[in-house]
């Protein structure tokens, strides 16, 4: 019996070296995850910033088709003057009111080496007081971001994630009020 009672000790007190260690790991891998966000958070390069309430057109393209979107009167419409579901032309602005880069490559000596060498790969934010043009061009294959250039200004080119994109694979008939 008193053999039983030590390895039941031993066993408890191992399980408790356990437990903590587990406790530990725990809370190293918390801390270093909160550091990743903030060392996240310090990288982003602010590129484009707007309230979705300013914004009153929206151009781009999906699926080779041109998709406009008018603010009028407080109710967004397509080209053709459907009205659409406000809620859901707001869930694509977040896309677009809001972009950050991971990273800025400057003073570029061929933009073509990005993939901007198509009017389809355009995105147009209007707002009352200004327009904002923004070019995607390809996707990197090693980093999965995509290259982004404003305004065809070359001498910037901004490396971003795929929410441009999530933004433009929106059709008209995706925004259109759902009829019950």
């Amino acid at each position: 019996m008193d053999k039983q009672k030590k390895t039941l000790l031993i066993l408890a007190v191992l399980l408790g070296v356990a437990l903590l260690g587990l406790l530990g790991a725990k809370k190293l891998a918390d801390k270093k995850e909160k550091a990743d966000a903030i060392d996240s958070a310090e990288e982003s390069i602010q590129v484009y910033s707007v309230d979705a309430d300013d914004v009153t057109k929206v151009a781009y393209y999906n699926n080779g088709a041109q998709v406009t979107l008018t603010k009028t009167d407080d109710q967004w419409q397509d080209a053709d003057g459907v009205i659409l579901d406000d809620d859901k032309v707001r869930t694509m602005l977040s896309y677009l009111t809001t972009i950050k880069a991971s990273d800025v490559i400057e003073d570029t000596d061929d933009i073509s080496q990005y993939g901007f060498s198509s009017a389809t790969n355009e995105v147009t934010v209007t707002t009352k007081d200004s327009e904002t043009t923004f070019m995607i061009g390809m996707q990197n294959a090693i980093t999965d971001k995509y290259y982004l250039m404003v305004n065809y200004d070359e001498s910037k080119v901004y490396v971003i994630d795929s929410s441009m994109l999530t933004a433009c694979s929106y059709s008209t008939s995706d925004l259109m009020l759902d009829e019950s």
